[in-house]
């Protein structure tokens, strides 16, 4: 998901999120991503980048709402949650009284702070270290990366490439439909999966980028003037009616109003499905 309001708002019930890419939202006040009010919810393999909110949260707020908001939960697992911005949590802000039942293998944070408030990361997760930065993680913008839908493709050498164990991923797949548990590092080890919504495979080709076509003007040739013949005047004799007299009136024929043939009256409404013309 991108846009320019907050990504996903959650109250109550239950939410699972897996293999999706939140990026570049933005929320008033709180959960530019994911803004969550007592709400039992579950992220999985995950992109969370480059969101913003005014107070706390950028990436992810959770919070209760009244007294039957304190028994939710929230469980993170193998999330990227990185280069998102507010004033206080900008990863990740937690109402004190609640907490997370299950935080591991996720990649938090940028520059050797994890941006959170309200937990403590689990020791499986990793905070990048000093002077790396989200660019030196995932890729800043959106794009092509196969599969249906766009993506944060991670960035060669980046710190979550090959951090998720094996065995966690064995036949899942990333957010495009391709393989998890390929060796992005060159290093095999019992942990091959990628953090986040998107597998590196450095055998895999890069898409080539769309190009569209652009709309070239044709040249209309002005029109050519063609001369119209001058009509000639020709004397015509007319001939001179003598009026004869009458004793009887003359009958004027009555007009009748005849509709012309032709088809019948159709029109066509325009209607606008999903949006304003």
């Amino acid at each position: 998901m991108s846009a320019n309001s907050r990504g996903i708002t959650t109250t109550f019930g239950s939410l699972d999120i897996i293999n999706t890419t939140i990026s570049g939202n933005t929320g008033n006040r709180y959960g530019g991503g994911i803004e969550i009010y007592g709400s039992t919810t579950t992220i999985q393999h995950s992109t969370i980048a480059n969101n913003s909110s005014t107070e706390s949260g950028g990436g992810i707020s959770f919070f209760a709402r009244g007294i039957y908001g304190y028994g939710s939960t929230l469980s993170l697992t193998g999330n990227l949650i990185t280069g998102n911005e507010s004033p206080s949590g900008p990863q990740v802000f937690i109402d004190p009284a609640l907490h997370p039942k299950q935080d591991e293998f996720n990649l938090i944070g940028a520059d050797g702070d994890a941006g959170v408030v309200g937990f403590i990361p689990d020791a499986s997760d990793i905070i990048p270290g000093s002077g790396v930065t989200p660019a030196q993680i995932i890729d800043p913008e959106l794009t092509n990366n196969w599969g249906p839908t766009w993506t944060r493709a991670l960035i060669a050498g980046s710190p979550a490439i090959d951090r998720v164990p094996t065995s966690q991923c064995e036949g899942l797949l990333d957010q495009r439909g391709f393989p998890r548990n390929v060796d992005g590092d060159g290093q095999p080890s019992d942990a091959e999966c990628d953090i986040g919504a998107y597998e590196l495979d450095p055998d895999l080709p890069l898409p080539t980028p769309t190009v569209l076509p652009t709309n070239t003007p044709t040249a209309t040739p002005s029109p050519t003037a063609t001369k119209i013949p001058t009509a000639t005047p020709t004397a015509t004799s007319v001939s001179t009616a003598t009026p004869t007299a009458t004793s009887e009136p003359t009958s004027i024929p009555t007009a009748t109003a005849t509709r012309p043939a032709g088809p019948d009256w159709s029109a066509f409404i325009p209607v606008t499905v999903g949006g304003r013309p």
